[in-house]
């Protein structure tokens, strides 16, 4: 008994901080967008009052113009990219499944990592509880950046489904899946930052993450409950 209340009390203080990051990542990615960003906009503003206003300027002089324009146009673009990553608005406004798309074809055009989304025909409208939701794009977010950084993807899938006894999966996997008289896949992957707070943060929704290594390649699979009129 007091080792159940004492991993109770456990995951209500990983829940607690998984949420505290989640409202940091929303300001961060709030304030980036609409101060930073806005006075990075207001600067090329300026520095087209500065282009017009110079009749006939220098070689040199229009040289460091339209760099400075390059400059400001790229860092704009970054910092769009980099506001999505921490909290993507579309989450919240258009659910997990145009999220999960958006995010692919995103991660396809920065990584040059081709990205297939399948999902389940059922789930085509549905929409979940904001935990739901965020923990299973945070955990396709850190899979796909793995399969960047780790193990030299040129493909990947991305899959959402609906699974008995009221459960939604997510898996990221890319290479063919390996058969063994044990079963699908082999030996757990050593364990990063990024896999633990995967695992964490399902974990304080009483899900499940699973890491397999696959031939040419590993899965991640995520297993989360839904409740009520989510399923």
């Amino acid at each position: 008994m007091q080792a159940g209340r004492g991993a109770q009390r456990r995951l209500g203080a990983v829940e607690s901080a998984l949420r505290q990051e989640d409202e940091e990542r929303r300001r961060i990615a709030r304030e980036l967008h609409d101060t930073t960003g806005q006075n990075l906009i207001a600067a090329g503003y300026e520095l087209g009052i500065v282009e017009r206003g110079i009749a006939d300027p220098p070689p040199q002089v229009r040289a460091a113009l339209a760099q400075a324009r390059a400059l400001l146009d790229a860092s704009v673009a970054e910092l769009r990219t980099l506001s999505y990553l921490l909290h993507p608005p579309l989450l919240d406004e258009a659910g997990l499944i145009v999220a999960l798309a958006t995010l692919a074809d995103g991660f396809e055009r920065r990584a040059g990592i081709r990205v297939e989304v399948a999902v389940a025909p059922d789930l085509a409208e549905r929409r979940w509880s904001p935990e739901v939701e965020l923990a299973l794009y945070r955990v396709a977010q850190e899979a796909l950046t793995n399969l960047q950084r780790h193990a030299g993807a040129t493909r990947a899938r991305l899959t959402l489904r609906a699974l008995p006894w009221r459960r939604l999966e997510l898996s990221v996997s890319h290479g063919a899946a390996r058969r063994s008289a044990g079963g699908e896949g082999a030996s757990p992957l050593v364990e990063g930052t990024g896999i633990r707070g995967m695992r964490s943060r399902l974990d304080a929704l009483g899900g499940r993450l699973t890491v397999t290594r696959h031939e040419g390649g590993v899965r991640v699979t995520a297993t989360v409950p839904v409740h009520g009129g989510e399923a």
